[in-house]
């Protein structure tokens, strides 16, 4: 696992204006961007930042709202409540940063899984034959 990859979080409390979270949202991409901060994935206000160079400090002196986090933070005790999708985007994101599914990615041959074998035989074309 990338050790500067880290949790961006806005804390804009229960039910904000969507111009405020807009702006802040908008304040905390500018305020990476000019880290050269790549965003890798984002939900919201939950993003997934590769930060080596960026401290807390530098981002809340731009972003009071804005906190940074390692992945495996619990962010639903931390920022609740959260929405459908943050909540969603949070627990693939904890299966993603699992041990046990870092493992099995890494123990894994291109072209052996179930999903890859059915790309590999099924039709081209719907009702047709492989036309491959």
């Amino acid at each position: 696992m990338d050790d500067n990859l880290k949790l961006l979080v806005l804390d804009l409390g229960e039910h904000p204006p969507a111009s405020q979270a807009d702006d802040t949202l908008g304040r905390a991409l500018d305020t990476v961007a000019e880290y050269g901060v790549e965003v890798h994935q984002s939900s919201g206000r939950i993003l997934v930042v590769d930060a080596p160079d960026l401290t807390q400090a530098d981002l809340q002196e731009a972003v009071p709202a804005a906190r940074l986090l390692p992945l495996d933070a619990d962010i639903p005790d931390l920022f609740p409540p959260l929405d459908e999708s943050e909540t969603l985007f949070v627990a693939g994101l904890r299966i993603s940063t699992s041990a046990g599914y870092r493992r099995e990615k890494a123990a894994q041959k291109p072209g052996e899984s179930p999903e890859e074998q059915l790309m590999f035989t099924a039709p081209c074309m719907p009702g047709g034959e492989n036309n491959g």
